[in-house]
């Protein structure tokens, strides 16, 4: 017993010798400021090092996430243009048919709703520019009985209607931008030195006089003859 208590006493001797000439052995730490600067400089820069290998540097995310950035952006926009009401054409006018005339005017004459009650042209007008900014002018009528106006909606434009009474019939005046709409299933016709375009859907006549800015239409069950010489009356 007393033999292996002075074996353990020897050992612990040598492993305290040992630790204390590690304690006085001299260290050198000159070097440890400008080590630890360059190994941050090197993490900035994105540098590599022989020992460590290659810095992670931080502006490598910055790609990734511009990235993800842009693409949010987009998703975003296109989200919001999925969202809005296809209230105006793109590209190729809206080709519009006698029929879809002649319902405008069976739709508000037989089950109008939404009419807003105007005594002449500029009552109109300025009804129209409340509801659509981008409304274009109803052109002016001499002798005619007008009642109400709206505003109605296309697949794929906005046309705005003044509805009036000529010799007894009613009458509905369609006016859209020539840019967005044409009339097909239609023939074109010369009176009185002006163009006209004129189309019937089943007993209501059109009757669509030619301007350069506007499209205009005249839709009624009134004689085409009559129909024709009150579009003529139209002034700009």
């Amino acid at each position: 017993m007393n033999d292996n208590d002075d074996n353990l006493d020897e050992a612990d001797r040598a492993i305290a010798d040992r630790l204390a000439k590690l304690g006085r052995a001299p260290v050198d730490t000159s070097g440890l400021k400008s080590r630890v600067e360059s190994l941050l400089d090197k993490e900035s820069n994105g540098a590599s090092d022989p020992v460590i290998g290659t810095v992670p540097a931080a502006r490598r995310w910055r790609v990734p996430v511009a990235w993800a950035a842009l693409f949010l952006v987009g998703a975003v926009l296109a989200a919001f243009l999925w969202l809005q009401p296809a209230s105006q054409p793109t590209g190729q006018p809206y080709t519009i048919t006698p029929v879809e005339l002649a319902n405008i005017h069976a739709h508000y004459h037989e089950h109008g709703k939404s009419l807003t009650a105007v005594k002449n042209v500029g009552d109109a007008n300025a009804e129209m520019i409340k509801q659509w900014a981008g409304a274009p002018r109803f052109p002016e009528l001499a002798g005619i009985d007008i009642e109400t106006c709206c505003l109605y909606e296309l697949s794929s434009c906005r046309v705005t209607c003044l509805h009036l009474k000529s010799n007894g019939h009613d009458v509905t005046l369609v006016v859209g931008n020539a840019r967005d709409l044409r009339l097909s299933d239609a023939q074109v016709v010369q009176s009185q030195g002006r163009q006209l375009t004129v189309g019937t859907a089943g007993s209501v006549h059109v009757v669509s006089p030619s301007d350069p800015e506007r499209f205009v239409a005249l839709v009624s069950s009134m004689p085409r003859a009559d129909l024709t010489n009150l579009a003529l009356t139209l002034r700009h």
